[in-house]
C-alpha cells in the first residue's frame, strides 16, 4: 500500500513501529481469502440495504444526499462484531475523522479522470497497480453482471500467481472480492431492492418521477474503487500508529496494511452506494 510516504514514516518514527518489529505476526493464509471476503462483502451490503432509510436523507425538503459516514459506521460495527477484530486500533478516529468530500452528496465519478488514477496511486504500490488496473479496464468495458464475476475470479487467480508479497495480494484480493460480491448482490434483486426503497424514500421530497431509470455500472464500479482508495490511505494511516486486524481463517495483518484493508473494504461498499443513488437519481428522479 502506498499512503502519503512522510506522513506514515513519522507516525511509525514516533511509535518506532513496535507492531512490526516486537511482535511476530502468523503468516497470512491467503488460499480462501476470495471466498471469505466475498461473503464478508455480502454480508455487508444486506446491511447497508436495510438501512437505506436511514443513511438516505433530505437536505431542505429537496435534495437527497447518501449520509456516508453513518454508513461507514454501520459497517463497521457490523463487521467488526462478526468478521474482524481489532487490537489497538483507533477506529474512533477512523470512523469520527471528518471525511475529504464528505459532502459531495451522490457523486458520479469518472474512471478516466486524474482523480480517479491519483487516487489509486496514493493507496496501492507501483508493483500492485500494474495488475489492479488491467482488471479495472476490462471491468469498466461492461455492464454485465456476470462478466464482473468472471473477471474477479479471473483477477485472484493472477493475484495467486504474482510475485507480490502476501500482504499486497490481501489488499487487491479485497477489491476483487468487492467486486464480485456487489456484481452478484446487484444481479440477484439488490438493483430491484435499492430502487425500490429510493421510490418510497423520495416520495414527498421534490423530485420529479422519470421513467427513463438506467444505472451506469462503470461510475457505480468507479465510485466504489475511489472511495475504496480513499478509505484505504485513511486507514492505514491509523492503523500505521499501532494494533492490528485479525481476518478470521486468514490471518493477521498488523498496522498499515490491516488498517488499509479494513478501511478500503468500508469505502468500497459506502462508494458503490453512492454510486447507485448517484446515478438513480440522476435518471429516475430529478
Amino acid at each position: 500500500m502506498k499512503t502519503n510516504i512522510s506522513l506514515v514514516s513519522a507516525v511509525c518514527i514516533l511509535v518506532s513501529c513496535q507492531e512490526d518489529l516486537d511482535v511476530k505476526r502468523p503468516d497470512l493464509d491467503l488460499s480462501n481469502a476470495p471466498e471469505r471476503f466475498e461473503q464478508m462483502y455480502s454480508d455487508g451490503l444486506g446491511v447497508a440495504i436495510q438501512s437505506l432509510d436511514e443513511i438516505l436523507k433530505e437536505e431542505n425538503g429537496k435534495m437527497m444526499y447518501l449520509d456516508r459516514q453513518s454508513l461507514q459506521t454501520k459497517t463497521f460495527q457490523h463487521w467488526e462484531n462478526n468478521y474482524i477484530l481489532i487490537d489497538n486500533f483507533d477506529s474512533e478516529s477512523f470512523l469520527g475523522e471528518s471525511l475529504e468530500n464528505k459532502n459531495f452528496g451522490n457523486t458520479i465519478v469518472d474512471p478516466h479522470s486524474l482523480e480517479f488514477l491519483e487516487t489509486l496511486e496514493d493507496a496501492y504500490s507501483r508493483e500492485q497497480l500494474p495488475i489492479l488496473l488491467e482488471f479495472l479496464n476490462e471491468l469498466f468495458e461492461s455492464d454485465d453482471f456476470g462478466k464482473a464475476k468472471f473477471l474477479s475470479k479471473n483477477f485472484h487467480n493472477k493475484l495467486f500467481d504474482s510475485n507480490l508479497s502476501n500482504e499486497e495480494k490481501l489488499e487487491l484480493h479485497a477489491i476483487g472480492s468487492g467486486v464480485y460480491a456487489l456484481a452478484d448482490f446487484l444481479e440477484n434483486g439488490g438493483m430491484d431492492r435499492f430502487g425500490e426503497q429510493m421510490a418510497v424514500l423520495v416520495k414527498g421530497s421534490g423530485y420529479s418521477s422519470n421513467l427513463r431509470c438506467r444505472v451506469d455500472m462503470r461510475a457505480v464500479w468507479a465510485s466504489a474503487v475511489v472511495s475504496g482508495g480513499i478509505n484505504a490511505v485513511r486507514g492505514g494511516v491509523i492503523g500505521c500508529a499501532g494494533g492490528t486486524v485479525v481476518f478470521p481463517l486468514l490471518g493477521t495483518a498488523s498496522g498499515c496494511v490491516g488498517g488499509a484493508v479494513m478501511g478500503g473494504a468500508v469505502g468500497f461498499i459506502e462508494g458503490a452506494f453512492g454510486g447507485l443513488a448517484g446515478s438513480l437519481l440522476l435518471t429516475c428522479w430529478r
